[in-house]
């Protein structure tokens, strides 16, 4: 892993040290610039969680990607620098009642930094983590996009998000540590299983600098600070494909049929 290569994509001219401030910055412009996507798993292109796939997909091709890719390699970039770092496993509770058995099919990160343990998590679409939050603190911590909580009962952990005056569970989640044949699983369900959302409809998000910008298939979404959404319907797949490379930065993958193997997903009739 070459940190100086992620460190120029990103933007980030400081000198990195293992510190939260280096860590909030590097959360930060993570999330605002690899974008959320999963055109891989739509296309059939293979999802590759070794170091030196991410790195030429993401760096050197500007491609994003979802939880696991994202993940793995900021966790990567963070141990180079000198942060101790342990890979976790969440059940996604979106629409859920905590109580209900998920798989565990996402990916996020625990930092220990001065005895403090925090949670960093730069691959959960449009309700990614801007930045980093203190896991055993159980107040509401709020970032410059949303507001957070962090419960726990038992062993297991459940994050919240603040929605219009109410809390959301994203997802629930235990400190064991997980290893890359746990990922190889997850992943290969996640990009594969016609049951997976992520083969079958379209989903992309990315942080702006006083925004968020969310791609539901053909539906397009400029989330503000202040509340304000703005809501476009996109018409034809020229229109994805504008909207994918001038708001995300992303190039459709130069497969076969690529743009004809979207339309089909995303205008179905």
């Amino acid at each position: 892993m070459n940190p100086e290569a992620f460190f120029r994509r990103i933007g980030f001219v400081k000198k990195a040290k293992a510190d939260l401030e280096t860590l909030k910055e590097l959360h930060l412009l993570h999330t605002q610039t690899f974008p959320f996507e999963n055109l891989n798993p739509l296309l059939k292109i293979p999802v590759l969680l070794d170091i030196q796939s991410l790195y030429e997909k993401m760096i050197l091709h500007a491609r994003g990607g979802y939880c696991f890719e994202q993940n793995i390699l900021f966790g990567e970039v963070l141990r180079t620098i000198g942060f101790q770092v342990r890979n976790l496993a969440g059940r996604v509770l979106i629409g859920r009642e905590e109580n209900e058995i998920t798989a565990k099919s996402h990916m996020l990160l625990l930092i220990t930094l001065d005895e403090i343990q925090y949670i960093a998590d730069v691959g959960f679409g449009g309700n990614t983590l801007p930045g980093p939050l203190e896991l055993k603190n159980p107040h509401p911590q709020e970032t410059i996009f949303d507001t957070y909580r962090i419960s726990q009962r038992s062993m297991s952990y459940f994050l919240h998000i603040l929605n219009k005056g109410e809390w959301k569970t994203l997802y629930k989640f235990d400190k064991e540590e997980r290893y890359p044949v746990d990922y190889k699983v997850f992943n290969w369900y996640t990009s594969t299983h016609p049951d997976s959302h992520f083969t079958h409809s379209l989903s992309v998000a990315l942080k702006g600098k006083d925004c968020r910008f969310t791609l539901s298939n053909n539906i397009f979404k400029i989330h503000h600070l202040k509340g304000k959404v703005e809501e476009r319907i996109l018409d034809n797949i020229e229109e994805v494909v504008e909207i994918l490379k001038s708001v995300f930065k992303i190039d459709l993958p130069s497969v076969h049929n690529s743009k004809e193997v979207l339309e089909k997903l995303i205008f179905k009739s």
